[in-house]
């Protein structure tokens, strides 16, 4: 564990709380997570705070981009997203309106594809969903994955997890 990370959602502190507690612990110098080299080094240039490098490895591996706008940086997140023919595949925000955004802008550069594509457009649904304290209106249709963002029991034999994802089949 790392008592720097951001805490867990719904699952308490514990790491932090057993070091607070003890002095005997042990550190784990080895990455595990990253398996590509770059990554694993723009890793280690961030563990060691040598910011100045990290940067400059995703600079020379063409990993980094700027833009003067951020519509230009959302239009190029965008522009990548569709290109990318991962199965799966994230943009994070830092904001509910930067993410309803994009997601408009993504859900109007699908609806290009399927049309351009010669497949049926679904009919759209606007339903209101609650974003922290409040209520928006937003656009869904089949074939639509959503992120959970909070623990929430559907019906007495279905319950949802954060983080779990769910796709529209109908």
């Amino acid at each position: 564990g790392d008592d720097k990370q951001l805490a867990s959602v719904s699952a308490g502190n514990a790491f932090s709380q057993v070091l607070a507690i003890t002095q005997d612990y042990s550190t784990i110098d080895i990455n595990m997570r990253q398996k590509n080299n770059v990554a694993l080094e723009v890793a280690e240039s961030f563990k060691v705070k040598d910011v100045d490098k990290a940067i400059n490895i995703l600079t020379k591996n063409g990993l980094l981009h700027d833009a003067k706008t951020t519509k230009e940086v959302n239009q190029k997140l965008v522009n990548d997203y569709m290109k990318d023919d991962s199965e799966s595949k994230l943009i994070i925000a830092a904001t509910n309106e930067e993410v309803n955004q994009l997601n408009d802008m993504i859900r109007d550069k699908l609806k290009e594809q399927r049309t351009l594509e010669g497949k049926k457009l679904y009919k759209e649904q606007t339903i209101e969903v609650q974003q922290g304290d409040n209520k928006v209106l937003r656009n869904f249709s089949k074939e639509d994955e959503i992120l959970f963002t909070k623990n929430m029991t559907i019906s007495k034999d279905l319950k949802v997890l954060n983080g779990e994802r769910g796709k529209i089949v109908s």
